[in-house]
């Protein structure tokens, strides 16, 4: 056997030195004579008030150690051995103890990961209590994390619902945890914020809420005002209220009865109007009522509304402000008549949304077809009402989105077809290719495309015959081949739909 070669140089071992700190800890940790969690945490020099906040303790067997005073806020404690320690006074906040890997803590036993520890200690009857937190900044963040954690025990809630923190109280009004009770008595708190947190709160009961809409922060009034459970009555009490903000607030809410935006449609902020006109439950009469604003954006959600009567947009459609008029030439409830009207208006955006609107008779359809602008015509073309003799028109239009949707039109009439499937793009002659109504001699043609996506769709047509097919097939026409056949197997050789 062949003596053992030497480590190269760069693998030799070499001394580890130590600073003289670290070694202290080591030694301390080395002279503890009992494995005890508590005893090694102190020997290694750890604060257990601020040592462990956020850390990684997973796996750990706390043993019999006595736990008290120790704060895990925010630790990860999955997998930790609890059973015999002792916890009473021990600070858990966010910690959280799930099963680790298969092997089954006492306190994670029949429990869903992420679950936050204090609930499974809370689940087995373990007395634990908090840390009382002092008047120094270390006893104030903990108080703060208390009042805000969504766990916290509604006896120590009620306990700091008297803090001398704002952020305290704040916290705690906001607390999904927090008690009615707890509220009736933050409710009458010095700060707004607080009071403001109590109305923002859902389990604020409607006595309180009652008294909040008195309050003397207007912030306060508002946010009763926005909650979605509060009453008609207290809306209505609002509605009359001094701050425009909080009127604004009413007249936004879901669930304001109409009589209420009947009085708010009066109001002198014209912000307050338009949050009425734009509400869903305001009534015809509202409406018309708000025709007559001087303010354009009432007029507008005017307009845009769906309970619009149409003698209302009649009238709205000789405003002098386009978006008026665009939001009257969309609006489903228009009548013909009135879309006649506005074929002549000088707004683009008005004859594009007149080309578009589903009730445009063919008539008007072969005024717009004319039109300069191209988007008027692709609306025209794409429209389903229009009839065969305005699509022939369009086929001769110089814009190719014209020319493809005058295509893919279903009222598109054979003769019509085979002009187009001689033009030069090859994404019209593709939608030719897939028209139901395509001749037998306009397919014959496309058979023989440039474009091997063209003489696929030729292949696939539904009346293309046996002969046409064989044609393509006689072709050796490897692309087409290979397309079909990916089709064949991804049930992609469906014909386009028609429109």
């Amino acid at each position: 056997m062949s003596p053992r070669k030497p480590f190269p140089p760069e693998r030799q071992v070499t001394a580890l030195v130590l600073p003289e700190a670290v070694r202290q800890r080591l030694d301390a940790l080395l002279s503890v004579e009992v494995l005890d969690f508590r005893a090694m945490a102190l020997a290694a020099g750890f604060d257990p008030a601020t040592s462990f906040r956020g850390k990684s303790l997973r796996g750990i067997d706390f043993g019999p150690s006595d736990l008290s005073g120790f704060d895990f806020t925010g630790a990860d404690l999955t997998g930790c051995d609890f059973s015999r320690a002792k916890i009473e006074g021990a600070l858990f906040v966010g910690a959280y103890i799930v099963d680790a890997g298969g092997g089954v803590t006492p306190y994670s036993a029949d429990v869903s990961n992420s679950e936050p520890i204090i609930e499974v200690l809370r689940r087995i009857k373990t007395p634990i209590t908090l840390i009382e937190g002092g008047q120094d900044l270390e006893g104030l963040y903990k108080r703060r994390y208390t009042a805000s954690y969504p766990y916290t025990q509604p006896d120590i809630l009620a306990q700091l619902a008297d803090d001398e923190d704002i952020d305290v109280r704040w916290a705690i009004a906001l607390n999904p945890s927090t008690q009615p009770k707890i509220l009736a008595t933050l409710a009458e708190d010095g700060q707004s914020a607080v009071r403001r947190a109590v109305a923002q709160h859902p389990s604020t009961s409607l006595h309180i809420l009652a008294c909040l809409a008195e309050d003397e922060d207007k912030e306060v009034r508002q946010a009763v005002a926005q909650l979605p459970s509060v009453s008609p009555e207290i809306l209505a009490s609002l509605a009359d209220d001094k701050s425009a903000d909080v009127r604004w607030a009413v007249a936004r809410h879901p669930s304001a009865p109409p009589h209420i935006l009947a009085r708010l449609a009066d109001d002198g902020d014209h912000e307050v109007r338009r949050a009425v006109a734009r509400h869903p439950s305001t009534h015809p009469h509202i409406l018309v009522h708000l025709a007559d604003d001087g303010d354009y954006e009432v007029l507008r959600a005017v307009a845009r509304h769906p309970s619009t009567p149409p003698h209302i947009l009649a009238r709205l459609a000789d405003d002098g402000d386009h978006e008026v008029r665009r939001a009257v030439a969309r609006h489903f409830s228009t009548p013909p008549n009135i879309l006649a009207d506005l074929v002549g208006d000088e707004d683009k955006g008005v004859l594009r949304a007149v080309a578009r609107h589903p009730s445009s008779p063919p008539h008007i359809l072969a005024r717009l077809a004319d039109d300069r602008d191209r988007e008027v015509r692709r609306a025209v073309a794409w429209h389903r009402s229009t009839p065969p003799h305005i699509l022939a028109r369009l086929a001769d239009d110089l814009d190719r989105e014209v020319l493809q949707a005058v295509a893919q039109h279903r009222s598109t009439p054979p003769r019509i077809l085979a002009r187009l499937a001689r033009g030069g793009d090859n994404e019209v002659r593709l939608a030719v290719a897939r028209h139901p109504s395509a001749s037998p001699e306009t397919l014959s043609r496309l058979a023989e495309d440039e474009a091997y996506f063209v003489r696929q769709a030729v292949a696939y047509h539904p009346s293309a015959s046996a002969e046409l097919r064989a044609r393509v097939a006689r072709c050796n026409d490897k692309d087409v081949m290979l397309v079909g056949d990916f089709n064949k197997l991804t049930g992609k050789n469906r014909p386009r739909k028609i429109r």
